[in-house]
């Protein structure tokens, strides 16, 4: 979790990032698929997304039957749990990640996340420190909903990023 470093070389490449994110409105739910149109930080600039490979994204994603939702996408230094997803929505932010706006500047990129945890069905802000969480007594049952579910939507994630490369792949080579 979370972008430490990377040197990228910018060029003409396209960047996919995917992954899980926490919803930060009571529409989504865990394991609804959103692909954001910028991200942003805290009282940062937004990043916004390459509009091609978002859209591109999204076909793929509802070609597979999955329905699609927009919107901003915080990149936060932490998890957002409890009380801070209220505040975030209400600033517009639909969801958030660790990653997204952290991508280098000069990067046409685009997000796919899967929503793992949500407003009424939130994870412990204890996450944050992985190790302690999964030891606690308190985590146990998000410690065995976690490795039931976040598998599987992570999966969903990198299903539809792998078939919109395999699709762009073909349609540039041809």
């Amino acid at each position: 979790m979370r972008l430490a470093r990377w040197s990228p070389t910018v060029g003409d490449s396209l960047f996919i990032v995917c992954g899980l994110a926490g919803a930060l409105t009571n529409d989504l739910r865990p394991g609804d698929v959103v692909i954001p149109d910028q991200s942003a930080f805290d009282g940062g600039v937004a990043r916004v997304m390459d509009a091609g490979l978002v859209s591109a994204l999204r076909n793929s994603a509802k070609s597979r039957g999955l329905p699609v939702h927009e919107g901003r996408l915080l990149t936060a230094p932490d998890l957002v749990t409890g009380a801070d997803r209220a505040l975030w929505a209400e600033r517009g932010f639909v969801a958030a990640d660790m990653e997204s706006a952290l991508m280098p500047e000069g990067i046409r990129f685009a997000v796919v996340r899967v929503i793992l945890d949500t407003p009424d069905h939130s994870i412990s802000s204890e996450w944050t420190r992985s190790t302690r969480a999964v030891v606690s007594r308190e985590r146990f049952s998000e410690t065995l909903w976690m490795a039931r579910y976040a598998p599987t939507y992570a999966r969903r994630a990198a299903l539809i990023a792998s078939a919109t490369a395999r699709h762009l792949v073909r349609t540039n080579l041809t």
